[in-house]
């Protein structure tokens, strides 16, 4: 509800007059079962059918209108149930790449990026940015607003981590590219953790960007913008990255 009050409003009256829409995607481990899509609506069924789990009055309220005023059984709750993780999160992973209806966000480039991963759906090489923003965020919160605000540029963060481990600003012995995985506990993680660091107090204060009237992330200038910030770790060429 705190991330966007009146979008939740709108899901709200929305699964009141027109039912719940998309079926909620559910993972099954053993007699668990994990809301993976559908959270929201999760949660507003729960208000609907008991208002006191509301959030302020305002929404409990909406919430017992909406129940008196209902055109569909809310005690009913379609959903899509399957112990496969890996069909669950694909599927999730299509709902939210592409646009979707009331009831639905569409994830930012680090938002997909992060579920991918997540879920071992790595699709494209660019899982080494992904792997050392979540790394860093596990050690260190400093920069999670930023991470989380619409002025921070994926695409940049991508571009410039692909350069620095193909020009030898990051010791790619901290990457395992047969299996896409990031091997911690070493100097050359602790120092590449550092340069994440770092580059996201320049990427907060838009020395680069996407910006075509700024410092734009072309090839030539991040190669100017890592010799300026940074120092070169390796000379040994990196391996390929796989998919």
């Amino acid at each position: 509800y705190n991330h966007s009050p009146e979008n939740f409003k709108n899901i709200m009256e929305d699964i009141a007059e027109n039912d719940l829409g998309e079926q909620l995607l559910v993972y099954k481990n053993k007699n668990k079962l994990t809301i993976l899509d559908g959270n929201r609506r999760a949660s507003i069924l729960k208000i609907l059918n008991n208002p006191e789990l509301a959030p302020n009055e305002s929404i409990k309220n909406l919430a017992r209108h909406l129940r008196q005023n209902a055109t569909c059984d809310l005690n009913f709750v379609g959903a899509f149930v399957s112990d496969n993780l890996e069909a669950i999160s694909k599927t999730v992973y299509e709902r939210h790449a592409a646009t979707g209806g009331v009831g639905r966000i569409k994830w930012s480039a680090y938002a997909n990026a992060r579920f991918r991963y997540d879920t071992q759906q790595h699709g494209d090489s660019n899982w080494i940015a992904i792997a050392l923003l979540l790394h860093f965020q596990n050690t260190n919160n400093k920069y999670n607003d930023f991470i989380s605000d619409n002025q921070f540029s994926f695409e940049t963060f991508t571009r410039v981590i692909r350069s620095a481990y193909q020009l030898g600003y990051i010791d790619h012995s901290i990457f395992d590219v047969t299996t896409s995985v990031l091997l911690p506990n070493t100097t050359a993680y602790e120092l590449t953790l550092s340069f994440v660091e770092t580059l996201l107090e320049l990427l907060k204060n838009r020395e680069i960007s996407l910006s075509r009237e700024g410092n734009y992330a072309s090839a030539k200038n991040i190669e100017s913008f890592l010799k300026k910030y940074f120092s070169i770790v390796t000379t040994i060429k990196p391996p390929s990255l796989r998919n």
